[in-house]
């Protein structure tokens, strides 16, 4: 989990929230769960 979520928040993305950055790690480790339809039907 650590090595993923430091190339996630690495120098160019010191910036990033940590609620953006645990998003991330979350659809990274659960992809399976989500594709693009998902955020599609969201965002309609």
């Amino acid at each position: 989990f650590s090595s993923s979520a430091k190339l996630i928040c690495s120098d160019l993305r010191k910036r990033l929230d940590l609620s953006t950055l645990e998003m991330l790690v979350f659809l990274l480790y659960n992809k399976v769960m989500w594709d693009a339809n998902t955020f599609e039907s969201i965002r309609l």
